[in-house]
């Protein structure tokens, strides 16, 4: 799948340079995980101190329940959580693998504490299936290791949509979800818009599958949170570092020597050999903490990565073509006398500081900006006649570069003695996604 040119893209690097100091509320896509917590009789123990702990990152964030036992905790990353409930004269509770998918509202079942000392634990390994019962909306989520092990033409993470109930016509740019418009639909990147304008669809930014730790699509009955469109919005999280290093690397590889020939090649006298079929995607990621020992994040909790790189180069057939108009030799030095419309008329060119048309149509060299000049040179030539409508075309680019770089720092506090309380912990991911 071709998804940008050769050059760097800088239009989009930039804007992902100046975004990547924002928080991690406007940039994660979180979640919420809330409670209860009572005796063995059903009251409400008031006070108690939860203590909820990422057993990917080992962060972890205290709160106390209110006044009526409650607790909650937002906004939090999607991960794999473990609580604990302390309350003195109570055995102490523990929970562990609590699943949290993108702007997921867990809440859990009643938490009842049995009488007895802290030294005491009860632990609960396993529990029935988790009902989201926080939010009425409706989709599939796809994560861990069921993204390792789909194969996915092309590698492209838009494909997966394919496997959402209700949803026909996928493809890498949008899809009709129960009975809706393509252009009804909406696409993020770890919280951040990833629309293309010029289409509605997506992608302004693309990510390689390796990347993505997180792939949740909802069709219906979403949240306020989500807006903006009336149809199915698609998110995706991005992997990040965890306490452990962690990394792979590959080659998908096609060549047209393992492709069976078609029958009317086999017959041809004299034989037809099969046309140039080739892919190769390879890369790389890896991520972990970034620690000195005996000096530095010793717990290596603190200070994470996660880096990827994946380049993509073809030699295929040519499908489809770009076509577009771009300036002339003869417009690139000022000479617009031979320059029509689509339309056959004929183009004029105006002086902006006199409002008049320029001598011949040809504007003096002594006007030209050198900046303006860069740019037009990054303009290749034309190379059709003939067609009204546009004067080039060429192949969509053989080769794709992309890949993303991310950094979290995780810091603590404690928020207290309040029902519904605020994030108790800061995570400030940076993320800087490029193609080129």
């Amino acid at each position: 799948m071709i998804l940008r040119s050769s050059r760097w893209n800088w239009s989009l690097l930039v804007p992902c340079l100046c975004l990547c100091a924002l928080p991690l509320a406007a940039q994660q896509t979180s979640g919420m995980i809330s409670g209860i917590v009572k005796d063995a009789q059903g009251a409400v123990i008031p006070g108690a101190k939860v203590t909820l702990t990422d057993q990917n990152q080992s962060s972890t964030r205290d709160q106390t329940a209110g006044a009526e036992g409650l607790f909650a905790f937002t906004p939090l990353p999607p991960s794999t959580y473990t609580v604990v409930v302390e309350a003195a004269g109570f055995k102490k509770y523990e929970k562990k693998d609590i699943v949290l998918f993108a702007n997921d509202r867990v809440g859990l079942s009643d938490i009842n504490l049995e009488v007895g000392a802290l030294t005491e634990t009860v632990l609960v390994e396993a529990t029935a299936t988790q009902l989201q019962t926080e939010s009425a909306d409706r989709g599939g989520v796809l994560a861990g290791q069921q993204l390792t092990d789909i194969a996915i033409q092309g590698r492209n993470f838009m494909n997966l949509m394919a496997l959402v109930p209700g949803v026909v016509n996928a493809n890498p740019y949008n899809a009709n979800v129960n009975g809706g418009r393509t252009d009804q639909m909406s696409f993020k990147i770890d919280g951040i818009t990833n629309m293309d304008s010029g289409i509605n669809g997506c992608c302004a930014v693309w990510i390689n599958m390796d990347t993505v730790a997180e792939f949740k699509m909802l069709t219906n009955s979403q949240t306020a949170d989500i807006g903006r469109s009336a149809g199915a919005a698609v998110s995706a999280v991005t992997r990040s570092g965890s306490r452990d290093l962690h990394g792979d690397a590959y080659w998908f590889h096609r060549n047209e020597e393992f492709n069976a020939d078609s029958w009317q090649n086999n017959q041809a006298s004299p034989y037809v050999p099969r046309p140039p079929y080739r892919y190769n995607i390879l890369g790389f990621v890896a991520g972990g903490p970034v620690f000195i020992p005996k000096k530095f994040n010793q717990n290596r909790n603190k200070l994470l990565f996660f880096v990827s790189e994946e380049w993509q180069r073809q030699l295929n057939p040519v499908t489809s073509l770009r076509l577009a108009t771009v300036p002339t030799a003869a417009e690139r030095t000022g000479d617009f006398s031979l320059t029509h419309e689509s339309n056959g008329a004929h183009t004029v060119i105006t002086d902006p500081q006199t409002g008049a048309p320029f001598p011949n149509n040809q504007i003096p060299k002594t006007r030209f900006n050198a900046d303006g000049l860069a740019i037009l040179n990054v303009f290749p030539l034309p190379n059709v006649s003939g067609q009204p409508a546009y004067n080039t075309s060429r192949p969509f680019p053989p080769a794709v570069r992309a890949g993303s770089i991310r950094s979290g720092r995780i810091g603590t506090s404690t928020i207290s003695g309040a029902s519904m309380p605020a994030i108790s912990t800061t995570t400030t991911p940076k993320t800087w996604t490029f193609t080129a």
